[in-house]
């Protein structure tokens, strides 16, 4: 059964300054699988992202209690990967927040992005095994899939094919899947572009460690 699920997702190190009150990034990897032994479908975000942008929000660790942090700014799925971006509120927590992601990439340290959403049970499909996953992804024709990494995977897993709701973004201390550097402050359709490119850079790369098993941390 599907429910609401908080997935986490690392940003790589960078030394790029984060722009003015603002953060971008990949809030979720898609066509990877994550430590819980989830994978998101290309095109799954797509019926979810224009209830974000009116009614989401950014939070810290996923503390749906207390005020948002930011409010979202964009959101589009590309090439593998949710790009959102957002600005920060002017609360004191929120510029604490703020001022511990710039800290944090100033220093080379990864700052983690992760998603609160909800996907319907008709919309996941569940595996015994990450090699199962694939021969129903290629009867089914999906692609643009960590195939590699997915084969790895032998313990149960699902794929999610329809995000119905994206609740939040949250920054968060401990990654899930692998993802993406944050930029500097520009246009929306700019930054996208250029979160995009990093995307396919970090699947060239592999970053992902393949085998990796739930209920353990990096």
């Amino acid at each position: 059964m599907c429910e609401a699920k908080k997935m986490t997702t690392p940003h790589l190190t960078t030394t790029a300054p984060v722009g003015e009150n603002q953060f971008a990034g990949i809030a979720n990897v898609i066509g990877v699988i994550d430590r819980g032994g989830d994978v998101i479908a290309p095109g799954a975000f797509v019926d979810a992202l224009d209830g974000f942008l009116r009614k989401g929000f950014v939070g810290l660790s996923h503390d749906w209690d207390a005020l948002p942090i930011a409010m979202p700014d964009a959101a589009e799925e590309r090439a593998g990967g949710l790009c959102v971006s957002g600005t920060f509120h002017s609360t004191r927590a929120a510029q604490a927040a703020r001022s511990v992601v710039r800290e944090r990439l100033d220093r080379g340290l990864q700052v983690g992005l992760s998603i609160g959403f909800r996907a319907d049970a008709a919309d996941c499909v569940g595996f015994r095994s990450g090699a199962d996953l694939l021969v129903y992804t290629r009867r089914e024709g999906l692609t643009s899939l960590d195939e590699a990494g997915i084969a790895d995977w032998r313990a149960p897993c699902r794929l999610v094919l329809r995000v119905a709701e994206l609740f939040e973004v949250s920054i968060v201390a401990v990654p899930m899947n692998p993802g993406s550097q944050v930029f500097e402050a520009k246009s929306p359709r700019l930054l996208l572009a250029e979160l995009e490119a990093n995307v396919m850079r970090m699947r060239i790369s592999r970053i992902w460690r393949p085998g990796f098993q739930p209920g353990c941390l990096d």
